[in-house]
């Protein structure tokens, strides 16, 4: 019997401890996530800036892990809340916990590195609003890392690695009208017939993945040649290739959280396929910066590998 009073007792204080924790945690000031954050600097900056937004709605103070990265680390991994003027207009455009939470329930990678990916009114209306916000604290990093640049010319994201071969519905090759509407769209912001491409082909690509991408870069390389365009093809380190697209006067995009994070936050213009399965009004309302329509779907490309169909296909 006092053998089974010990055990009781000592499942009763270790129940009370874990319980103290839980309400340390959850009463702490600010927002604290334990798991580790992303890695990479796109799906980073996706997690980094919801969660700050997150905090912003629940008028508490923002802390996150640091990043062992170079450039992100510059980032302020706390911030205490000063933010009312945010907290406004997340009211008045119902970006509400309802909202956070949809997020969160969606995601498929750790904490809410898809938070780029824009599928309703709600997400549109939370990252214009966060945008300014997130520009100043992106400007400081840059100014702090020595990267500031002066870029001319429109860039075009080009990405091409795992993806599209991996089939995965977010990203798509764009058929090449894509890119011709793109700058066409931006002609008054960008008058500008040099064209770089930042493409590297190294992002997860094993060797038959790099050399089939590096045949559809240089196929869309040649499309834009055909139309008078001067372009450059750009491989640096993540940090300098991100830089380029942040301060670009264009940057168009081809599906990503890299490409969105440093251009829709970035100094210039941004365009952006529209995602598969976004509803025709919400496309209409980001009409901006979105064009709808020309992902070519993998349901239509029964080989990946197959050069001279895809691009006969992305040329159609």
């Amino acid at each position: 019997m006092m053998k089974k009073m010990n055990i009781y007792l000592i499942l009763s204080v270790f129940l009370l401890f874990a319980l103290s924790i839980f309400l340390f945690l959850n009463n702490k000031e600010g927002r604290e996530y334990l798991s580790q954050p992303p890695s990479r600097i796109g799906n980073y900056l996706a997690n980094y800036f919801f969660n700050l937004g997150e905090c912003i709605c629940e008028g508490k103070d923002f802390y996150i892990e640091k990043s062992d990265n170079e450039f992100i680390s510059l980032l302020p991994n706390e911030l205490p809340y000063n933010y009312d003027d945010i907290r406004e207009k997340f009211i008045e455009n119902n970006v509400n916990h309802e909202f956070f939470d949809s997020v969160r329930n969606t995601t498929t990678c750790i904490d809410a590195c898809n938070a780029w990916e824009i599928r309703n009114e709600n997400g549109k209306n939370f990252w214009l609003i966060m945008k300014p916000l997130a520009q100043s604290i992106l400007d400081v990093a840059f100014e702090k890392s020595n990267l500031n640049k002066k870029v001319n010319n429109p860039v075009i994201h080009f990405r091409c690695s795992d993806v599209p071969m991996s089939r995965h519905n977010v990203y798509y090759f764009q058929k090449y009208e894509y890119f011709k509407m793109a700058l066409e769209k931006t002609t008054k912001e960008c008058n500008n017939k040099n064209v770089t491409i930042v493409y590297c082909g190294d992002h997860e690509c094993d060797a038959e993945n790099k050399r089939v991408c590096n045949i559809y870069n240089k196929s869309l390389s040649e499309y834009l040649t055909s139309f008078n365009y001067n372009v450059n093809v750009q491989c640096q380190s993540i940090q300098e290739d991100f830089a380029t697209l942040y301060f670009a006067p264009l940057v168009i995009s081809t599906g990503g959280s890299f490409s969105f994070m440093a251009g829709f936050l970035g100094k210039g213009v941004f365009v952006s396929p529209g995602l598969e399965g976004t509803s025709d009004e919400l496309n209409m309302q980001l009409k901006d910066w979105v064009i709808p329509k020309k992902n070519l779907l993998h349901d239509d490309v029964p080989d990946y590998y197959n050069t001279d169909d895809v691009i006969k296909r992305l040329s159609d």
